[in-house]
Order: structure tokens, then C-alpha cells, then sequence
């Protein structure tokens, strides 16, 4: 792939905002947008918790990165990667190589907050309750920073909004 970063990856913890941004950032600039976990259930035909419950996290976590492999070769497109999509180092520089990686940071409270009420199907989050889902998600976050915060612009994912992202992308890329 040619030196210029072209795409742009949306990295963070679950529930961080990443798809709401992309989306946002679609509008803004007029590229194609695509969201990883929504492209994995489309081409398993089952929700991630079932994945993830039938044939298990390695498989889902090679899913993962066969289609990062395909999105790099897009024209320059937007993507919302899973949140264990940049803890793979392959992954993470795969992204580095061919785009611009944003981290949505959000603080242990902001995500417990947000994840308490909006669980869903993550198949991380089952059966995690109060106290324990607040644990796991300040263990989970501790871990995976050490690789969310290879990004190249960090941002405050619940108080940027996207024009503010779409500068500092452009600034960048300048």
C-alpha cells in the first residue's frame, strides 16, 4: 500500500462511541464508512455473542483480522474496528501502515456508565453485574491501553465532537 495514510481507524473500548463517530465522520467528509462487527455478523449470519458461544473468541478474533486485511485494500474509507481489533499487534500495524488510527478514550466510569445500561449481546460483558462489570472493564481497559494508546490522535471519545475530529484528522494528514 502506498506511504500516504489514506483510511481512517476508530479504535477504543466497547461502547467508546466508535460507530456513532464513524458515521458521523462519513457525513462530514463523504467516505464510505464500515463498521467490523457489523461485516462479522453479516458474514456469519449470527449476532457476536453467538459467535463467540459456537465457535469461540480465536475464531472470532481470525474473522477480525482477515477482514481488516480486505478493508485495507478499499479506497480510503472509514472503518469502527472491534475493541480487541488493535490489541493484535498485526492488526495494530496493519492500521499504522495504511491509515490514520484514532483512540476514543473514555475514562472506567464514563464506559461503566454507558455499558451498564447499554450491555446488549457482548459476549465479554455476560453475566457482569455492578461492581464486577466496573472491575472487569477497569482491568480490561488497563490492558488493552498499552495498545490503544499507539494511536496517532487521541481523543476524549464522549466530549469531541465529529467536526473537531475532522480537523484534527485533516491536520494530520497535512
Amino acid at each position: 500500500m502506498a506511504e500516504k495514510k489514506s483510511h481512517i481507524y476508530l479504535t477504543g473500548f466497547m461502547g467508546s462511541g466508535k460507530t456513532s463517530m464513524g458515521k458521523a465522520l462519513a457525513d462530514i467528509s463523504g467516505s464510505v464508512f464500515f463498521d467490523m462487527d457489523n461485516i462479522v455478523e453479516g458474514s456469519q449470519n449470527m449476532k457476536i455473542a453467538d459467535i463467540f458461544k459456537v465457535k469461540g473468541e480465536p475464531y472470532f478474533r481470525e474473522l477480525e483480522h482477515r477482514l481488516l486485511v480486505e478493508l485495507e485494500k478499499f479506497e480510503p474509507c472509514i472503518i469502527a474496528t472491534g475493541g480487541g481489533v488493535p490489541c493484535d499487534e498485526q492488526n495494530l500495524q496493519l492500521m499504522k501502515r495504511s491509515g490514520v488510527v484514532v483512540y476514543m478514550k473514555c475514562t472506567t466510569d464514563e464506559l461503566f456508565q454507558w455499558l451498564e445500561i447499554n450491555k446488549g449481546d457482548r459476549p465479554l460483558l455476560a453475566g457482569k453485574e455492578g461492581v464486577e462489570l466496573l472491575a472487569w472493564i477497569e482491568a480490561e481497559l488497563q490492558r488493552r491501553e498499552v495498545y490503544y494508546e499507539q494511536a496517532d490522535i487521541i481523543v476524549d471519545g464522549y466530549h469531541i465532537s465529529p467536526e473537531d475530529l475532522w480537523e484534527k484528522i485533516i491536520a494530520l494528514r497535512a
